[in-house]
């Protein structure tokens, strides 16, 4: 029988090593949403509102058909390929415009193009 070595914590190189690795989730979100044409002044008149919101008002922006996943263990590749099977599986014909918003990580954009 073979006695295990006892748990030691393990021995930082510098001061910047992190002591352990973070995981970052992939989100992904898609939805289809009838256009909202505006003219240039509302645009304007939308930015740059001053003063409480009006409750009367309804937004613009109505979602429809939401799905929203994310994963921890699924990588960038596997979630983009989900997002576009959904996409492809919605607009077949590829009839709708297509907007993708990410946050800035430069390995989304990549990944994700119109098959």
């Amino acid at each position: 029988m073979v006695k295990p070595e006892p748990r030691r914590p393990p021995v930082r190189i510098a001061k910047q090593q992190p002591t352990n690795k973070k995981k970052m989730a992939t989100v992904a979100a898609v939805f289809t949403k009838a256009p909202f044409i505006r003219t240039p002044q509302q645009v304007v008149d939308s930015i740059f509102r001053s003063g409480p919101k009006d409750a009367t008002k309804q937004s613009p922006f109505k979602p429809e058909n939401k799905r929203v996943w994310a994963s921890l263990t699924k990588g960038k590749s596997v979630v983009m390929d989900e997002v576009r099977q959904e996409v492809l599986r919605r607009d077949p014909d590829g009839l709708k415009t297509l907007v993708a918003l990410t946050d800035g990580e430069r390995a989304l954009p990549i990944r994700y193009h119109r098959a």
